[in-house]
């Protein structure tokens, strides 16, 4: 059965795709107009919409329309921040989040590597080891690797043996080698860089 929110959702997703930021705020009036109390899930596509078009400032007010937001909603406005480079608001949401996992992590450490802050990714790397995360993912893999390897990151790169180790326990890399090719030339590299000692 198809309900208004997944009716709306499927438009949405529809602007996503075609970078329509104009049919997406017609949608968003439309929404408010005829959807007397939106669902937290009809709220995080729009969320995730305004997001995806890099209009965080739309996606800031409907975040802040819902009473209680769940997780998914935490991380979409936290990447919205971090696709756009807005890293002060990043930070800020980051700290303000009741919870965090793998995504969360993710996008605070690949906001800052992407937008030219080496040193606050490394910080927060440590500060994601120190508080014992292990439900780690590819991407949070790939870009302390992308880290490890650029100039001014020598000891992140010294402490990649450690993070590869909670990689493989959380159970991303299954089997020997990851189940991927790429993840299989990043395996064996790591083993071949630390003499084995990670396996």
């Amino acid at each position: 059965m198809t309900t208004p929110s997944n009716h709306y959702a499927s438009f949405l997703r529809l602007c996503r795709e075609t970078r329509n930021q104009a049919q997406a705020k017609k949608l968003h009036c439309l929404i408010i107009k005829t959807v007397a109390n939106p669902e937290t899930f009809l709220y995080n596509n729009l969320i995730n919409t305004y997001g995806k078009l890099g209009n965080t400032t739309y996606a800031r007010l409907v975040f802040d329309e819902i009473a209680q937001p769940n997780p998914f909603s935490w991380n979409i406005i936290l990447s919205a921040y971090s696709d756009s480079g807005f890293l002060g608001k990043m930070q800020e949401v980051f700290n303000l989040m009741p919870t965090r996992d793998g995504v969360s992590w993710n996008s605070l450490i690949s906001g800052y590597a992407r937008h030219g802050s080496a040193m606050e990714a490394v910080e927060a790397y440590n500060l994601m080891l120190r508080e014992g995360v292990f439900n780690l993912n590819r991407i949070t893999f790939s870009t302390v690797l992308s880290l490890a390897s650029s100039q001014g990151c020598i000891d992140l790169g010294r402490q990649r043996q450690k993070f590869f180790q909670l990689y493989k326990n959380s159970g991303a890399l299954e089997g020997a080698g990851g189940s991927s090719p790429g993840e299989r030339q990043l395996f064996f590299f790591l083993v071949d860089d630390s003499a084995g000692a990670v396996v």
